[in-house]
């Protein structure tokens, strides 16, 4: 008695295409702004061992602030419209440019990062 494998139907799973945003020959770690991006909203939690704080600061001056008075600082950024503000978390955090490049590039898979001091999470 002979097995046979029945064939498939149905055509190979492909992924959606994605367009990237950086003409090629940009230099890594440019931060290339999708014209179509939600202006950035920035929300913060901030805690202690004695108290928890949540606020939606208006610029990235403002997060400086919990830095100072809470050990753990959790910086949500909804919408990835405003370059200056994206520029500027990465520098107020020393964040990699090729890092910064990721979170841009929303066809990136998520991503955890583990550096000393910081937790960096693409999702």
């Amino acid at each position: 008695m002979s097995h046979r494998h029945k064939k498939s139907h149905r055509p190979p799973r492909r992924r959606p295409f994605q367009r990237r945003r950086s003409p090629p020959g940009t230099a890594p770690g440019t931060i290339v702004v999708a014209p179509d991006a939600r202006p950035s909203v920035l929300s913060l939690f901030a805690y202690n061992g004695e108290r928890c704080v949540e606020a939606q600061p208006q610029s990235v001056d403002e997060i400086r602030q919990f830095l100072d008075k809470y050990p753990t600082t959790w910086v949500n950024v909804d919408g990835l419209g405003d370059q200056k503000v994206i520029e500027e978390l990465g520098r107020l955090f020393q964040l990699h440019p090729l890092a910064l490049e990721d979170v841009v590039n929303t066809h990136q898979r998520p991503k955890l990062q583990q550096n000393p001091g910081t937790l960096f999470i693409i999702m």
